[in-house]
């Protein structure tokens, strides 16, 4: 299932083209309806044209509906493991944190960022609780890329390290990726870890990856984005953060908070909502 006038693929490079070359995607489930017509909107508002790939039919049905472009993940892209859980997520009830059902959606990321790798697309990665502040993040990124041409990923650090891991421990939720053999190799290894470890989720399996493969076989190729620009919830919502207060990050992610309606309200906090209160979810 596929929602654009075109083909699926010329809807992709129509996509990176209207970004600069960066094609801007997330990963989603009906569950998190609300908060993804959010993030397609708060995009919008910054000239951004987003790209959805659902994770469930339902979903799928309701981009095409309103007119964004989306695709259902194609089965043929995924794993055995994800194709069977594929269906518990048409419904309205959210998975809880950490629970099987959660761990399983998350890992719906890795085989949609391996096709793009093998595409040969930039990508801007962003799960749909990432609130965009200020402007010119493409600009922002791209001069990143062309001042590092050969790294493969720029991520933004948590500022708790996770003693288990010999090497700086990043957050799965907001990335920067570039193509490339290595970048090809890493997502499918990340599969194969998720594969491997069904009980962690997504941000666990690519940390384990990076520990032992990306960082040992190529460090130079992998960078972190400033925690001041790109804060993750702990900082920016619940204010431990050591940036200057006059510094407008270009993205913060609502995490290290749980359920659709606390991020929903933190967000309506710092006047990153952009859904009316009577929004059409029919």
């Amino acid at each position: 299932m596929f929602n654009g006038p075109y083909s699926f693929e010329q809807t992709l490079r129509d996509n990176a083209a209207a970004n600069q070359g960066l094609l801007t995607v997330t990963v989603a489930n009906w569950a998190h309806l609300k908060l993804t017509l959010n993030w397609v909107e708060n995009l919008r508002r910054h000239k951004i044209t987003p790209f959805v790939f659902c994770v469930d039919r339902k979903m799928a049905g309701m981009m095409s509906r309103r007119n964004i472009s989306a695709a259902l993940i194609p089965s043929e892209w995924l794993p055995e493991n994800l194709s069977r859980w594929r269906n518990i997520t048409e419904t309205q009830a959210e998975s809880k944190f950490d629970t099987p059902d959660y761990i399983f959606i998350t890992h719906f990321k890795a085989p949609v960022l391996r096709y793009l790798m093998l595409q040969g697309y930039h990508v801007l990665f962003s799960d749909v609780d990432i609130a965009f502040i200020r402007p010119g993040l493409i600009q922002f990124l791209l001069e990143k890329r062309a001042a590092n041409p050969k790294r493969a990923f720029l991520f933004y650090t948590l500022e708790q390290p996770d003693p288990n891991f010999q090497v700086p421990y990043l957050n799965s939720g907001l990335y920067f990726v570039t193509p490339s053999p290595y970048a090809v190799t890493f997502w499918a290894r990340l599969m194969a870890q998720q594969a491997f470890t069904t009980t962690e989720m997504d941000q666990f399996a690519f940390n384990r990856v990076l520990d032992s493969y990306g960082y040992k076989r190529s460090p130079g190729r992998l960078a972190a984005l400033g925690e001041c620009e790109f804060p993750n919830g702990d900082m920016y919502f619940n204010g431990f953060t050591p940036c200057p207060k006059e510094l407008v990050p270009y993205a913060a992610h609502a995490n290290y908070m749980v359920g659709r309606d606390t991020k929903e309200n933190a967000l309506r906090n710092i006047s990153m909502w952009f859904l009316p209160d009577d929004v059409d979810l029919s």
